[in-house]
């Protein structure tokens, strides 16, 4: 995202010092509104279709943890909709644990992030094949 005039004034400064701890705010609040955004995507869900209270659940913790951050915003839903059926596939006693006690303790996020990191790493790797391949 390029920086505007007024994004440029916020970045006067006497020092470098000054400048980058002035950019690395713009930095954090520019990601704070992108997470913002993609959470309104998340959100948005199809008549009649719903997602299950687990299932928002795990979406919306991969968005708070940053692991849709390199995602495009005309993406996030199919990325979500894959993350989420890796879910069903692969992690489906997390999705029972949650659905059973409404919450999760440390034990139960180890597996959600381990899970997350798969198939981060899934999509990766398809996404190389994809290039290669054209």
């Amino acid at each position: 995202m390029p920086l505007g005039k007024r994004d440029m004034v916020k970045l006067k400064g006497n020092s470098i010092l000054e400048k980058a701890r002035s950019f690395a705010k713009l930095l954090a609040s520019t990601r704070e509104f992108q997470r913002f955004y993609y959470a309104r995507e998340i959100l948005k869900q199809d008549q009649y279709v719903s997602l299950s209270m687990e299932e928002q659940v795990i979406s919306m913790w991969s968005l708070n943890n940053g692991y849709f951050d390199d995602v495009k915003v005309e993406d996030i839903k199919k990325v979500e909709a894959d993350l989420l059926k890796y879910f069903h596939d692969a992690g489906n006693d997390i999705l029972k644990k949650i659905a059973k006690k409404k919450d999760f303790d440390e034990a139960l996020e180890k597996k959600i992030k381990k899970m997350v990191e798969d198939f981060k790493g899934v999509i990766e790797v398809d996404e190389k094949e994809e290039e290669n391949n054209k």
